[in-house]
């Protein structure tokens, strides 16, 4: 049910063009993978803060790094 709750409060989002060319600058940029540049220009036009334990997103602006099992 928590999950569920969750749900309520989260939009999904479509990847349009301008998210692309984004996305291809900061890939080539940041070097990130094309998925993470995605998931990184998405959050930046958004203008949200991007929370991950992803480590490749470590350094970059914008980006809250939670350690895994911390």
């Amino acid at each position: 049910m928590r999950t569920v709750g969750e749900m309520e409060h989260t939009r999904i989002l479509s990847t349009d063009t301008m998210v692309a060319i984004i996305a291809a600058d900061l890939s080539l940029e940041k070097g990130l993978s094309a998925a993470d540049a995605i998931i990184y220009a998405t959050a930046r036009l958004e203008r949200c803060e991007l929370i991950t334990a992803d480590a490749d997103f470590r350094g970059l602006p914008g980006v809250t790094l939670i350690e895994a099992g911390g």
